[in-house]
């Protein structure tokens, strides 16, 4: 049986980021990875793939070689939280135990695909480097295109395959309507007017307050009877998370999440920290962190703390955490940052055009370099700002 001292489930933003801040601050610790993919996925940039840009590929294993952790493709079974033990099934069919002294969870989130009938046998989640891979096969030919959701992945894919592929007929549904408000995640008057012109631009269409009621081959049904026909559709409408935890005993909270301390820590099992999406914390000053890669990459920084915090016998520091902005890329070209509180409640202002589109691009790469895969970005350069953007840029730049 191999034993570490710190095992990490998951290598997304917020797992690889913990890793990598392990292995820097301790190199004496055995620390190592467990995943089911052989590369870490930029999942921030799916939709650019899905609309067939090339994407950069980052294996995990000389990575993680070259700063001395260990790595296992595979899937974690189970957890034996009184043994301290996991039991992983590994890429090719073989079966591991490993012990460990302190466990941390990134397990992310995926598409929620249970929210109404028909998502898994009629349309595609933008959760994997083949989803992406095969939208974008089919959208080289062109045809009738349905986007479901209200959200983030939901307006960026939309923009990204109007801009990339005219010929097609890109529909986007949204059970909400897009208007301003002054809730968390909500958008400004300026954001709202902004996309509404932009998604007129790309000549998509737009359809809101439409609930879907289910979903059927090459037909969606929506809540009054009525039917949108679709040659591909692409489910943007939430998250779920792996049952994992809660079959392992671990306490959760809303929506299978971890419940945790202050320190990331699980509230049934001090020895188990939670990090990004899986993880539900509040933190001050923000709050209940989201899921996202804003909160996720500063998450795994703090998770990693924590850990090497519990191996010397220490009290692990609180995780602080503030919003400072929401940023959309709208094509190549085009862009949105809507700044927010540190609450998440929209600002008045936003950036937007060719601006945000660098400084997107720019958050997205500084965010790969913060994983450690990649140096570290110098910002774009860009106008002056208003004075209350100040604070939000110097967040920008450390992203």
């Amino acid at each position: 049986m191999d034993t570490y001292d710190i095992v990490v489930v998951g290598g997304g933003y917020s797992g690889m980021t913990a890793v990598d801040r392990i292995a820097a601050h301790r190199p004496s610790a055995r620390v190592a990875l467990v995943d089911s993919k052989d590369e870490f996925v930029e999942r921030i940039r799916l939709h650019e793939a899905a609309a067939g840009h090339e994407r950069k590929v980052f294996r995990y294993e000389p990575h993680l070689k070259a700063i001395g952790a260990g790595f296992m493709q595979g899937r974690v079974e189970s957890i034996d939280t009184g043994a301290s033990r996991l039991r992983i099934a590994g890429a090719d069919g073989s079966r591991h135990d490993w012990a460990y002294r302190h466990l941390i969870l990134a397990l992310g989130s995926r598409t929620n695909k249970a929210v109404i009938p028909g998502i898994a046998e009629h349309a595609v989640c933008l959760d994997s480097v083949e989803d992406a891979a095969e939208l974008a096969r089919w959208a080289r030919g062109g045809g009738r295109l349905l986007v479901i959701g209200g959200g983030l992945t939901s307006f960026e894919s939309v923009a990204e395959f109007a801009e990339t592929f005219p010929s097609l007929r890109v529909t986007l549904v949204s059970a909400a309507t897009l208007a301003p408000s002054d809730a968390p995640g909500g958008y400004s008057a300026a954001a709202v007017d902004y996309l509404r012109r932009t998604f007129q631009r790309l000549n998509l269409q737009f359809l809101e307050n439409t609930p879907v009621q289910k979903l059927q081959a090459g037909r969606a049904v929506l809540a009054g009877g009525e039917v949108i026909e679709f040659d591909r559709c692409i489910w943007a409408g939430g998250f779920s998370v792996s049952d994992l935890p809660q079959r392992a005993g671990i306490a959760v909270g809303k929506g299978g999440r971890i419940a945790c301390t202050p320190t990331l820590q699980s509230v049934s099992h001090p020895q188990i920290i939670a990090t990004g999406d899986i993880a539900e914390v509040n933190a001050e000053p923000s709050g209940v962190c989201r899921m996202s890669c804003a909160a996720g990459r500063p998450m795994g920084e703090a998770a990693a703390a924590s850990a090497l915090a519990l191996l010397d016998g220490a009290k692990p520091a609180a995780f602080h955490f503030a919003f400072t902005f929401r940023c959309i890329s709208l094509g190549r070209q085009d862009g949105l940052i809507q700044f927010v509180d540190v609450m998440d409640r929209p600002l008045a202002e936003v950036w937007t055009g060719a601006r945000a589109a660098r400084w997107k691009e720019y958050v997205c790469s500084r965010t790969v370099a913060g994983v450690g895969l990649t140096t570290a970005v110098e910002p774009p350069d860009t106008p002056p700002v208003a004075l209350n953007s100040q604070q939000a840029l110097k967040q920008l730049q450390k992203a």
